[in-house]
């Protein structure tokens, strides 16, 4: 009989349900003891919809006209089944992952009752495999009765755990939104243009399954996402991007709000919104550039640079460049990090040159406005690569691999 894969599906009505995709075979006869936990999809993100054909019935059904799925190792699906045996509110479920072409319905049959299979069996025509991004077998995923990722891991080895965490979700009740008790900015204003500030909303709720942020100036929006998170205290640092806001300012927008939302597990939301201000900044100078020193750190194997400039702007610098140039051409390139202050660093690593090479840095500033500074300065390389004692060592091997031979031939020859 060809070897099947499947997507098993338990449907929990008005409960939990849980999605596993195994190889049936793998999973009968050889179940993985190790469980990893995992996000196939979030924990709390939604759940895929679909209409399939139940081959056993050749009725069609969707997922959410099912409940909500539990998936989980081949093996273990029978007690699972047995354990909620005249459950009205549990559905198991499978889906054959075979490929179009690959597909045969007949084996899918003979393999349901030999196994026994007495649940629904679909054959998946609409990726749903893809959609929950799972590349291993078996893998589980738990579902809330609202349709929402509750849980997932990767092996299955036993079925208390799952048993448990249905058990709750079958016993589920929240009829309470979401409460959002504050939220608070770092800074109520930009007095200089900043493009990090910190956001803490304090959020309570029973079964909370997602907060998320979004920040909104003019056309310029950032977003982030929480899905069924550990405290429901949030802390999330937005990276804004720092263009944005200075463009957004030149068009007279002074402020930027921030979205705060909070949903739970019983699909129920609460929303809240903070505002900061944001000064209308006009940006007068270039940056200031100025490289304060360029050093070579080693010469072991190769020549390796730090150079060291100090950049300032009377907004905000967003990039700092640096260029090298070996006699007159280009060469190397990179970008230098902030390390504390106005001071930026880079090193470059191992570069190929020799005694008496000039080696040109140049360092470009760019401020928030798109205005740029270049500086640069010389380096005369004085000292050829020097040998490190590994090196010389396999030198001293590689020769004494030639010179033993010939000795060996010169001490036959003189035998003779």
């Amino acid at each position: 009989m060809k070897k099947q894969r499947i997507l098993i599906l338990v449907a929990l009505l008005i409960t939990p349900m849980i999605l596993s995709f195994i190889k049936i075979d793998g999973a009968v006869e050889n179940p993985i003891d190790e469980v990893i936990t995992l996000n196939v999809l979030p924990n709390g993100a939604p759940a895929m919809d679909w209409n399939l054909e139940d081959i056993m019935s050749d009725t069609n059904y969707t997922f959410s006209s099912l409940g909500t799925p539990c998936i989980t190792a081949m093996p273990l699906l029978r007690e699972i089944n047995d354990n909620y045996s005249g459950n009205p509110n549990f559905v198991l479920m499978s889906i054959d992952l075979e490929s179009e072409e690959d597909a045969n319905e007949t084996a899918l049959e003979d393999f349901a009752s030999t196994y026994n299979m007495n649940w629904k069996i679909f054959r998946d025509t609409v990726n749903i495999a893809n959609y929950y991004n799972v590349n291993s077998f078996p893998t589980l995923i738990l579902f809330s009765k609202t349709q929402y990722i509750y849980y997932s891991e990767i092996g299955v080895s036993g079925t208390q755990h799952l048993i448990d965490m249905i058990d709750d979700l079958l016993s589920f009740s929240d009829s309470t939104d979401p409460i959002i008790n504050e939220i608070e900015a770092d800074k109520t204003s930009f007095s200089v243009l900043d493009n990090r500030f910190a956001v803490l909303a304090n959020i309570t709720d029973d079964t909370l399954r997602h907060v998320g942020y979004e920040l909104e100036m003019g056309s310029y929006s950032d977003s982030k996402d929480f899905w069924k998170p550990s405290t429901y205290v949030m802390n999330y640092e937005f990276v804004v991007d720092p263009v944005a806001i200075y463009n957004a300012t030149q068009y007279g927008i002074t402020n930027t709000t921030i979205n705060v939302i909070a949903e739970d597990f019983a699909g129920l939301s609460t929303t809240d919104n903070i505002t900061i201000d944001v000064d209308n900044l006009v940006d007068a100078e270039n940056p200031f550039v100025n490289i304060t020193d360029i050093k070579e750190i080693d010469a072991s194997t190769g020549h390796t640079f730090e150079i060291i400039a100090t950049i300032t702007d009377d907004l905000l610098v967003v990039n700092a460049s640096v260029e090298l140039l070996k006699n007159g051409a280009s060469f190397e390139s990179g970008i230098m990090e902030l390390d504390s202050g106005n001071t930026y660093s880079i090193k470059f690593f191992n570069l190929t040159a020799k005694k008496g090479d000039i080696i040109t840095v140049k360092v470009t500033g760019e401020d928030v406005a798109g205005k740029t500074t270049v500086d640069e300065g010389d380096y005369i390389i004085t000292a050829s690569v020097s040998l490190t004692l590994p090196i010389i060592l396999a030198t001293i091997f590689l020769a004494n691999l030639i010179i033993l031979p010939i000795r060996r031939i010169q001490v036959r020859k003189l035998t003779k």
